[in-house]
C-alpha cells in the first residue's frame, strides 16, 4: 500500500494527463489543502503506537503523508475535511468549495479503482462527498449573507428583551424566517429568526450556525454571527 503522498501524487499526475492547465490548477489547489489538512489532523485517527511512530519521524522532519498509507483516508477523515477544515480553518472562497467537491469525488473513485480502498470504504466515502459537495458553496453564501445582514444595519443599537448566544441547528425554514434549536438548550425552539428571503432560500434544516440574537416584540434578530456548517 503506498504512502498517502505518494498515492496523492500519483492520483495528480494521472489528472495532469487528462485535464486543461487551468482546471489541473485546481485540482493540485485542492489536494493541496487536502494534504495540509491530513498533516495537521490526521494524527487523531492513531492509536497509541502509531502517535509514537508519528512522533519518532516527525523530529525527522517527516510528516502524516509521509508515513501512512492511504487506509488512513477514511469516512471520518473526509468528513471533517469537507464538514470542518474547509469552512472553520481554510477560509475558502465559494468557487473553490465547488471545485473541491469536484476532486474529492474523482479522488474517491480513483482509490476504488486503484484498488486502495473496499467497495464498501468507496460507498461510504462517496455518499458523505456527494452529501456535503453541493452544500458547501450554499453555507459560505449564507454565512457570507448572514454577515452582511447584522454588520450594514442598525439593529445591534436597539434594546432587547431577552439575548441569546450558541451553536444552533436550524430546525424549521420559512420565507424571511427560520427557527432554531441551540447546543445549550434541547428542549426549546427559537423563532422566528428574521432574515432576508435570500438567505431563508437557500438555508436547509440540519445545517449549524453559530449566532448572537436579540429578542423583541416577539421576533429574533441577528445581531453577530460566525460561520455555517452543513
Amino acid at each position: 500500500m503506498p504512502s498517502i503522498r505518494k498515492a496523492l501524487d500519483e492520483f495528480l499526475s494521472e489528472q495532469k494527463e487528462r485535464l486543461s492547465e487551468k482546471t489541473y490548477k485546481g485540482y493540485e489547489s485542492v489536494i493541496e489543502l487536502f494534504t495540509i489538512f491530513l498533516n495537521g489532523y490526521g494524527h487523531t485517527s492513531l492509536d497509541r503506537d502509531e502517535h509514537e511512530k508519528l512522533f519518532q519521524a516527525m523530529e525527522k522532519g517527516i510528516e502524516f503523508t509521509d508515513i501512512f498509507g492511504v487506509e488512513k483516508i477514511t469516512y471520518p477523515v473526509i468528513h471533517e475535511f469537507l464538514g470542518y477544515f474547509l469552512i472553520k480553518k481554510a477560509m475558502v472562497s465559494e468557487s473553490f468549495l465547488k471545485t473541491n467537491g469536484t476532486v474529492m469525488k474523482k479522488l474517491v473513485k480513483w482509490l476504488y479503482d486503484q484498488q486502495y480502498i473496499s467497495k464498501e470504504e468507496y460507498e461510504e466515502q462517496m455518499e458523505i462527498v456527494n452529501e456535503l459537495k453541493d452544500d458547501l458553496p450554499l453555507v459560505e453564501r449564507v454565512g457570507r449573507l448572514i454577515f452582511e445582514l447584522h454588520k450594514f444595519s442598525n439593529i445591534a443599537e436597539e434594546n432587547f428583551e431577552e439575548y441569546e448566544e450558541d451553536y444552533f441547528t436550524i430546525t424549521r425554514v420559512e420565507n424571511g424566517k427560520l427557527w432554531l434549536q441551540g447546543d445549550l438548550d434541547f428542549d426549546s425552539e427559537i423563532g422566528p429568526v428574521i432574515v432576508t428571503e435570500e438567505i431563508s432560500s437557500l438555508c436547509k434544516t440540519g445545517w449549524e450556525v453559530y449566532l448572537s440574537l436579540g429578542l423583541k416584540n416577539g421576533k429574533w434578530y441577528i445581531l453577530e454571527s460566525g460561520n455555517v456548517y452543513p
